[in-house]
């Protein structure tokens, strides 16, 4: 949040009048629509350029609280559920993008890398966004769509945000005056 700064998003043609999803990779922002209007949005970590997090029209597959991770298929340590070093934190929604697997929306063990292009594609969220707002209101087969500011815009949605004017001068408001009692100045007051 910067005060100097004022957003807003314009959404034509939804997937759906009510609640779904867009990963925005240029801002990482992950924001939940109702229709066209924003419910809800927060930042988030995105894949490398090497691991990027894809550009699709997708869907969310399948749900888990407290989920295993089984380590990439072999190039990371697999982690049971409830590891203090399992990546996922506590919640997982895996993506349906055509021809890809293994990608989701997720918690993370490292809350400072949130904003920045760090994972191996998935979407990282703070643990108390992803428990506390998206997870409990998302459904096998919410749309969510992954894009860049130029992409999202072709597919009808523009998130703006911009710097605000500065501030004009207040017009001053007329007041009545008030009398104010004179009084010599050569004259002792006394109180």
């Amino acid at each position: 949040h910067n005060p100097d700064y004022k957003g807003y998003d314009t959404v034509k043609a939804p997937p759906t009048s009510g609640l779904w999803i867009v990963v925005n990779k240029t801002k990482r922002t992950l924001t939940v629509y109702k229709g066209d209007k924003v419910d809800v949005k927060f930042p988030v970590a995105l894949g490398t350029s090497s691991t990027p997090t894809p550009s699709a029209k997708s869907k969310i597959s399948n749900m888990a609280k407290n989920p295993a991770w089984g380590g990439m298929g072999g190039k990371y340590t697999p982690r049971a559920a409830n590891d203090p070093l399992n990546p996922l934190g506590e919640r997982w929604m895996g993506l349906k993008i055509p021809g890809m697997n293994g990608y989701g929306i997720h918690g993370t063990i490292k809350p400072n890398q949130i904003g920045m292009y760090v994972s191996n594609g998935c979407i990282r969220m703070y643990n108390y966004d992803v428990e506390t707002f998206i997870f409990p209101n998302t459904y096998v087969g919410m749309p969510v769509w992954l894009g860049t500011d130029d992409e999202l815009k072709t597919w009808g949605v523009q998130q703006v945000i911009e710097k605000k004017l500065p501030n004009q001068p207040q017009a001053v408001e007329n007041k009545p005056e008030v009398p104010v009692e004179e009084f010599n100045t050569g004259e002792l007051l006394e109180f």
